[in-house]
């Protein structure tokens, strides 16, 4: 496994907290941003928002090319207003939201020839996999296991995020695994 960096509960609430804050400023401005720990690597993120326990957004990044508060903070805005499959989240309904953040390990490219291949080197709640075939892309978190605890049904689905057919494997389809450090409120 990657090296992935390492928050203590103090730091993944600070985290968690800076997150809250990025999405409650846009309702109240003048709202005084809360600490960030000093701990702030370079590294990929995504934040997701659920809504008693269904997701409610999800946005982040698979390149680690900006400091964390950097990504905690433009990725909690974009989970909450721009991912396209939900409509923005409301002020009133706010409240309700969980945040959790994944910081995610560099991606490992594996092969991929088959979907077989790609399922041999899964790990169900450890790994993510992000699939390309030079035109789609999709990826699901290793949080996301806990959804679709199978290998077949994690890939079924990663499947039909991108846009393929569950039922076919295109001969230029990429693989790509990583790890991810999770903090939940």
């Amino acid at each position: 496994m990657p090296l992935l960096p390492y928050f203590d509960e103090n730091e993944e609430k600070q985290w968690i907290a800076l997150a809250r804050f990025a999405i409650q400023r846009q309702w109240q401005p003048d709202l005084s941003q809360p600490p960030h720990p000093h701990n702030n690597p370079t590294a990929a993120c995504f934040v997701t928002l659920t809504k008693h326990g269904q997701l409610r957004g999800c946005i982040g990044t698979l390149q680690a090319d900006k400091p964390l508060n950097e990504g905690v903070l433009y990725f909690s805005i974009a989970a909450a207003n721009y991912d396209p499959r939900f409509p923005p989240v409301t002020e009133t309904e706010f409240p309700e939201c969980k945040i959790s953040i994944s910081v995610l390990s560099e991606k490992e490219p594996t092969p991929a020839n088959s979907r077989e291949e790609v399922e041999a080197v899964l790990i169900p709640g450890e790994t993510g996999l992000w699939l390309t075939d030079g035109i789609r892309r999709a990826t699901f978190l290793p949080a996301v296991w806990e959804q679709l605890p199978t290998k077949a049904e994690f890939i079924d689905h990663l499947l039909m995020k991108g846009g393929w057919r569950s039922n076919h494997w295109p001969a230029d389809m990429e693989a790509f695994l990583y790890y991810a450090v999770e903090m939940h409120e």
